[in-house]
């Protein structure tokens, strides 16, 4: 199973068909180096977004699967982007 196959079924399962791109996700082929200490702050904040979700999944509000929906979708949008998850 992929990535990207997993997000279609997670997207599918909550109706969500709406996509969100974006352009810098592309890998040029010039990709250099980014800043380590700049990334690792990027996927900590990406981990906390995802914890504060997870907290929720014992009494989940409606804003709470809103939220989830909105972070699905954003994934659905850069499937095929090969973000490793």
């Amino acid at each position: 199973m992929t990535g990207e196959s997993v997000i279609k079924a997670v997207a599918a399962d909550w109706g969500i068909t709406k996509t969100s791109t974006m352009s810098y996700l592309t890998t040029d082929e010039n990709d250099t180096r980014a800043d380590v200490k700049s990334f690792q702050a990027m996927v900590g904040r990406l981990l906390y977004v995802v914890n504060k979700l997870c907290t929720k999944a014992s009494r989940p509000a409606i804003t709470d699967v809103r939220r989830g929906c909105r972070v699905i979708g954003y994934l659905l949008g850069t499937a095929k982007e090969e973000i490793c998850l």
